[in-house]
């Protein structure tokens, strides 16, 4: 069957390398910046907030405007009601642009997309043996059997994994001392695997890092 090229493969290790080291070196510099405050972060995260900070730089940082009870010597636009315990009380108000720093949290839509990704990626060599196992199971309905009792261990699976994963993290979220190891242990991971691709010298990583 067709292969790819020795140099492409080699091309996209070393890319793959440089990738693991600028992320760990992110990393890195994150746990110095952010002593005391540090939180880990998906490599999905540390792209986004990149991307975010490029295009604030760029000039167009999210901004809108909106209405505030006014604050002593705040230029007053007119009045508002204020809703202060059981009465309702009129307060003067201003008008003004805000620019805000966009949350650094996924939102529904963006972790579906990630996890989505990340799935059909993963599942990818099991998918292939499981249709070919369907195909060759003997007749439509045979087929259709294997196909339905993968997708519901499937499921099963990673359902069980993920309750796990939200608990665990949700406990270790509230420990800095394990966020902080949490992220000197990716970092060293990171920036080790890395070198190791860039150099050429993955073959001496488990089939699972290495591919």
């Amino acid at each position: 069957g067709a292969t790819v090229p020795d140099w492409l493969d080699a091309a996209a290790g070393r890319l793959v390398g440089v990738t693991l080291i600028v992320l760990g070196v992110v990393v890195v510099v994150t746990l110095i910046l952010e002593r005391g405050s540090f939180r880990a972060r998906s490599r999905w995260m540390i792209l986004f907030d990149a991307s975010r900070r490029v295009f604030n730089r760029s000039g167009n940082p999210s901004t809108h405007a909106h209405d505030h009870v006014a604050i002593e010597g705040g230029h007053h636009d007119g009045q508002e009601e204020v809703l202060a315990g059981a009465s309702r009380l009129s307060a003067p108000t201003h008008s003004h642009e805000h620019t805000h720093i966009a949350d650094d949290e996924y939102t529904n839509k963006a972790a579906i997309g990630i996890g989505a990704i990340h799935g059909v990626g993963a599942e990818t060599p099991t998918q292939v043996v499981v249709f070919l196992a369907a195909a060759s199971a003997g007749g439509v309905w045979a087929g259709l059997a294997v196909l339905f009792i993968f997708v519901f261990g499937l499921v099963i699976a990673n359902s069980a994994i993920t309750t796990a994963s939200v608990f665990g993290f949700s406990m270790a979220s509230r420990s800095q001392a394990v966020q902080v190891g949490f992220g000197v242990f990716t970092a060293v991971m990171s920036i080790g695997i890395g070198v190791l691709f860039l150099t050429g010298n993955d073959a001496v990583l488990p089939a699972f890092f290495a591919g």
